[in-house]
């Protein structure tokens, strides 16, 4: 079902970011800015209904002479994603249901603090545990180049620097990520590493938050049958938050010394998921079964 999404944001880089992961999930919305010419509402009139948000920072109710607008923050300042989801999932008119994106397939993202062979194996596990639904498994690894899965190991050349190169540009699609990728020895199909250590640490958050909304397109196109992991390390907590928002899961894989330590990490990006959940797993590296356990 058509609809559109108005959303009166000042900040064009914040609506940028809401318009893309709210199309992630709504394929069919028309999404538009009136507070900027350049966002005209191009619905044509075939738009079943609207609903709209506002930044309240910036603009008042009244204003907007909409009386059933909903502020997009919420009373510690924070844009709550799932709270617009479920106002977008409530605002459904006479019994008609607003079409989501199928999720046949699954993104997830891993977030690693345990050595890098305790890091691949657990990865292993979780191809072969939880990964086995789609016809093609592919990963992508937000990693400095010391830490993403060696050519040695994989059996890739890396090729990741081409693919971020790549994301840069309007024309990119979410199918093109796979012209930058091969089967490696896992079964993944993978990119590989970046030609440059330091190549992911020096990309542009925008791009790789960009190129990880992509990832949700392609992963959640029915026809496609792909899950995708995206192994994040060494990036600023408040870019991993942007970056697993269009995510179906995360996981924070951590020494079971340690698991306390990251529940405020948890929390931060289960608040900014549009609508997927966060996990924390422990594990003790020095046990010969590798044992792992869910704490939250």
């Amino acid at each position: 079902m058509a609809f559109t999404i108005r959303i009166f944001e000042k900040d064009e880089y914040i609506y940028s970011l809401l318009k893309y992961r709210l199309g992630v999930i709504y394929p069919d919305a028309y999404i538009v800015n009136p507070m900027t010419g350049d966002n005209p509402d191009i619905s044509g009139g075939i738009s079943d209904h609207t609903i709209t948000f506002y930044d309240q920072r910036y603009i008042n109710a009244e204003d907007i002479g909409e009386d059933t607008a909903f502020p997009l923050m919420d009373p510690t300042g924070t844009i709550n994603c799932r709270k617009m989801i479920s106002s977008i999932d409530g605002a459904s008119r006479d019994g008609r249901l607003i079409t989501r994106l199928s999720n046949k397939g699954m993104l997830t993202a891993l977030i690693p603090f345990v050595p890098l062979d305790v890091r691949e194996d657990y990865i292993s596990r979780f191809k072969a545990d939880e990964m086995p639904g789609t016809a093609h498994a592919l990963r992508l690894d937000y990693t400095d180049g010391l830490r993403s899965s060696p050519e040695s190991i994989s059996g890739v050349k890396g090729n990741m620097t081409e693919l971020l190169q790549a994301a840069t540009s309007r024309k990119f699609m979410p199918e093109d990520i796979l012209n930058y990728c091969a089967l490696d020895n896992m079964g993944f199909l993978t990119p590989g590493t970046c030609s440059g250590i330091d190549d992911i640490m020096d990309t542009d958050p925008n791009v790789l938050i960009r190129l990880a909304d992509s990832l949700s397109r392609l992963v959640h196109v029915r026809e496609n049958s792909i899950s995708a992991l995206l192994v994040i390390e060494g990036i600023r907590s408040s870019t991993i938050s942007r970056i697993t928002a269009s995510c179906d899961r995360v996981v924070i894989l951590c020494p079971k010394i340690r698991s306390d330590s990251y529940k405020e990490l948890k929390d931060t990006i289960e608040r900014n998921m549009l609508s997927g959940t966060a996990d924390i797993i422990r594990i003790d590296s020095y046990r010969e079964d590798r044992s792992y356990e869910q704490i939250m």
